[in-house]
């Protein structure tokens, strides 16, 4: 990403008093140039359509404009249009001599409950200090808020190969959290963070009586424009152990484990794939344990230099038993969202990018979700939509 660079340079003193006698000048000193603010970004615009199903109820399961987090309400028999700002972010960066940095990400959105957390107003997505810290290829250590290196979608769509989000990531994986992590990339090809966050959740506060931890490690091969990695890394924390009352405990604990890599085939063909395991501890006295498993396949093929063509399949599976006393939400960070869904979703998607300059780049989409629920009698709803995006970085 281009960064713009605003710094004011200290112009330098030219030394008069050459000693003519001996034919020498004085040495002229230049006064170092202090380090800048760098300002880089994003403007993400998306349009997009969706037809729901007669079956389709206005909770708990949506398609790709409503379980994508862009905004829309659900309803049987219904039609969906809209023109959306996603995200207009401004990300801000200093540093401080050569080890010390700060930085803070600032997004702007139109639309109401996103995954960065704001609707119609600005919110922070990053806010951190980093020390480099000299160890093998390089360490560095980070406090703040900050998004949490485990899953292979990224909290800003305009990075994401696809543009709306599998439901794995809307609903079982964290996104921003608050806490400190270390970075360590211990050889040209191996890195691994590893930290403490208040929760999986990224709330400011907590009812743990502890922090939560976590672990990637990674490995990435290959040559330049045709890398391949694979990234393994979990978390587990007793985020509810003192939630379900003033004075009593579950003793659960919530787990998280995430798969994920894409491997270059060759120089057109990319092949991903994520899989992931989440256990939630009931804030309910007397509920059970939420547990759920989601993933994603995918390809991309090169068409040009210009076009690329993908294909995704997705799915996520809530395991707790259907109707379970005293708790009904399933394994879900965003349980409003969620509703009270058990059982499995499917969503196939194609799409397209074309790619407008270097920086600029419109992506085409169409997604189909199908979700089978496990009560009996209940309504599977289906849905389609189609979504353009247009995205640009600066």
């Amino acid at each position: 990403m281009k960064k713009l660079i605003v710094s004011g340079l200290l112009s330098a003193s030219l030394v008069s008093g050459m000693a003519f006698a001996g034919g020498t000048a004085a040495p002229v000193e230049e006064a170092p140039a202090p380090s800048g603010l760098e300002i880089s970004g994003n403007v993400d615009v998306l349009v997009g359509y969706q037809l729901d199903s007669a079956n389709a109820a206005a909770a708990p399961l949506a398609g790709g404009l409503t379980q994508g987090d862009l905004g829309i309400a659900n309803a049987a028999s219904s039609n969906h249009f809209r023109f959306l700002v996603d995200q207009v972010e401004i990300d801000l960066a200093k540093e401080f001599g050569e080890n010390l940095r700060v930085r803070a990400d600032i997004d702007a959105s139109d639309l109401v409950g996103t995954v960065r957390g704001g609707g119609d107003v600005f919110s922070i997505e990053q806010a951190y200090v980093t020390w480099n810290i000299g160890s093998g290829d390089g360490a560095e250590w980070l406090l703040g808020k900050f998004n949490l290196p485990l899953g292979l979608e990224s909290v800003d769509r305009n990075e994401n190969a696809f543009t709306t989000y599998t439901p794995g990531f809307q609903f079982v994986l964290p996104t921003n959290v608050i806490g400190t992590k270390i970075y360590w990339a211990f050889t040209d090809n191996w890195s691994l963070d590893i930290g403490v966050v208040n929760d999986l959740n990224g709330a400011i506060t907590g009812n743990s009586v502890m922090p939560t931890g976590f672990l990637r490690i990674g490995a990435n091969w290959g040559d330049e424009g045709n890398e391949s990695y694979v990234n393994l890394g979990g978390a587990v924390g007793p985020e509810h152990n003192v939630a379900v009352s003033a004075s009593s405990s579950n003793g659960d604990l919530d787990m998280l484990g995430v798969l994920w890599g894409q491997a270059a085939l060759s120089d057109t063909w990319d092949l991903g794939f994520e899989g992931m395991f989440r256990s939630t501890s009931s804030t309910i006295a007397g509920g059970i344990t939420q547990k759920a498993v989601a993933g994603q396949l995918f390809a991309i093929w090169e068409a040009s230099d210009l076009w690329d063509i993908k294909l995704r399949y997705a799915m996520l599976w809530d395991l707790d038993p259907v109707n379970a006393a005293g708790d009904g939400i399933g394994a879900s960070t965003t349980s409003s969202t969620w509703g009270s869904f058990e059982g499995m979703t499917h969503t196939g998607t194609l799409g397209a990018t074309y790619a407008i300059a270097d920086e600029a780049k419109v992506k085409f989409e169409y997604r189909l979700d199908l979700a089978n629920t496990d009560a009996a009698g209940a309504a599977n709803p289906l849905f389609h939509t189609g979504v353009v995006e247009f995205a640009y970085s600066f």
